[in-house]
């Protein structure tokens, strides 16, 4: 079953002189976690008030789970002013990955599902699936946000500012139907901001409906996927967007 992470939805995420109010996970030093039906719950699940686990994972690799990582229904607060402040989480040089060894015992339907939560931040990680899988849904993607905003950026492996092109360690999703999917219920809108990543051999690279503050920049998309019609970027009902200084390519061989 993974790993449980047991928050408390009615705390925040701030640290305090004496630790966290939540319950926290910390994966370094190449900390693997696969074969799990969910990797991380940020939650104990049923259990609507244990919302706000947080996750710290750093060169961390989720190999062939249902499902990586599930954060739901919490707003993080500054417990002195009560503002709002993003969700105290993030994945740094991450992998997460379906290969051919994939079990098959649980449907495959995406690495991430982000629900009504706000700012968990990605950089330098890497999606990946192999829809030819047994298990593997046709339908599959690497992050699911549903009325939540995040940040997906890359890293510098070099002190030099800015950083050399050749240092840069960007995102990358590779053979999704939608790497990623963005949708708004209608509570309210959240940002999402997608920089310096590379996406390959997916049906959609991006896929937002009805979501609020699109910043897309710097991207590269190889488009191809299996679809009789692939794209880069699809925004529908997106009520404010900054599409900018990205690169479009089919596939070597796809035309």
């Amino acid at each position: 079953q993974g790993i449980e992470v047991w928050g408390n939805s009615s705390e925040s995420q701030y640290h305090f002189q004496d630790g966290f109010r939540q319950g926290y996970l910390e994966l370094k030093n190449g900390a693997v976690v696969e074969n799990a039906v969910c990797a991380i719950e940020l939650w104990h699940p049923g259990h609507w008030n244990t919302t706000g686990g947080i996750v710290y994972a750093n060169d961390a690799v989720f190999r062939n789970n249902a499902k990586t990582v599930h954060a739901l229904h919490y707003t993080n607060y500054h417990p002195a002013n009560n503002l709002e402040l993003t969700y105290n989480s993030y994945f740094d040089n991450c992998e997460f990955i379906i290969d051919t060894n994939y079990l098959g015992t649980e449907t495959f339907n995406k690495h991430v599902d982000l629900d009504h939560v706000n700012g968990i931040l990605f950089r330098g990680c890497d999606f990946s699936t192999n829809r030819s899988v047994p298990g593997v849904s046709q339908q599959c993607i690497g992050i699911g946000a549903y009325s939540a905003g995040f940040t997906i950026d890359s890293n510098c492996e070099s002190n030099v500012s800015p950083c050399p092109t050749n240092s840069i360690d960007h995102c990358t999703f590779t053979g999704f139907k939608n790497g990623i999917t963005v949708t708004n219920d209608g509570t309210g809108t959240r940002s999402f901001c997608v920089r310096d990543a590379v996406f390959t051999n997916n049906d959609r690279g991006i896929y937002a409906q009805n979501s609020g503050f699109a910043t897309i920049l710097n991207n590269e998309f190889c488009v191809g996927g299996t679809a009789d019609c692939s794209y880069g970027v699809y925004a529908e009902g997106v009520s404010g967007f900054c599409i900018e200084e990205n690169s479009f390519r089919p596939v070597e061989g796809s035309i």
